[in-house]
């Protein structure tokens, strides 16, 4: 069962909530508190008894009132940060101050050619030699854009970007690295620069002479001999 309790935030409060679940040999499994409000995930309570620990619940001093929830938030957040990564075709991997790899897309993964479960949790420089302007950004606590870079466990080269992750004493903590395989930017570029193929029959005319010339030209087009093309342009 996992609730949401909005409420005002004194001393005690989770101790209150903490008491009345005990009284009811209910386990308490997480507590996650954000501004103005508490979420409680608890172990399975029997239908029959949901409603009676739900009013009691809201019968603590302060606590506004009490919903039941889907996901608890940090669930939630991790879901859609999932979908998000998911969805974009960026390699992005997520490296703390340690050198670890703490998070990974399924892009990043295609583009250095590994599994997921090669590379959480593996340490840049250790088993893995990839030059990924990582130290460089940790180091300086500066942000690259778009520096081309060769990468050796897949030889070839990657367009890089990093941007340092800080806390709230402005500390670099980690490295958020966005790849992109040259390949797939030279396949970028030629279909946004390709010129779209054009036929005979995209030539509109009403003029008979026009038309005897496309006619002539089919004709033309379909030998493999050379043909010579005079006059105006």
């Amino acid at each position: 069962m996992r609730l949401r309790m909005p409420c005002i935030d004194r001393v005690g409060l989770v101790r209150d909530i903490s008491i009345v679940l005990e009284e009811r040999t209910i386990n308490i499994v997480s507590i996650e508190v954000e501004q103005g409000a508490i979420f409680l995930e608890c172990q399975a309570v029997p239908e029959s008894k949901q409603a009676e620990v739900i009013e009691a619940l809201g019968c603590v001093p302060d606590v506004h009132s009490v919903e039941t929830v889907n996901f608890m938030p940090s669930k939630e957040r991790a879901e859609q940060l999932g979908a998000v990564l998911t969805s974009v075709r960026d390699g992005i991997l997520v490296i703390n101050c340690a050198g670890i790899i703490i998070q990974c897309n399924t892009a990043a993964a295609r583009i250095l050619k590994m599994s997921l479960g090669e590379m959480i949790g593996k340490t840049l420089g250790e088993n893995l030699s990839w030059n990924l302007l990582v130290s460089e950004t940790l180091e300086k606590a500066c942000t690259y854009r778009d520096h081309e870079v060769f990468v050796e466990c897949i030889n070839s080269y990657c367009v890089i970007s990093t941007t340092p992750l800080q806390d709230n004493n402005n500390e670099v903590i980690g490295v958020v690295t966005v790849l992109r395989d040259n390949r797939d930017l030279r396949n970028l570029v030629q279909k946004m620069t390709a010129s779209r193929p054009v036929g005979f029959g995209d030539i509109t005319c009403k003029s008979i002479v026009m038309k005897d010339l496309i006619a002539q030209s089919r004709r033309y087009a379909a030998s493999e001999s050379t043909v010579l093309i005079r006059g105006e342009t």
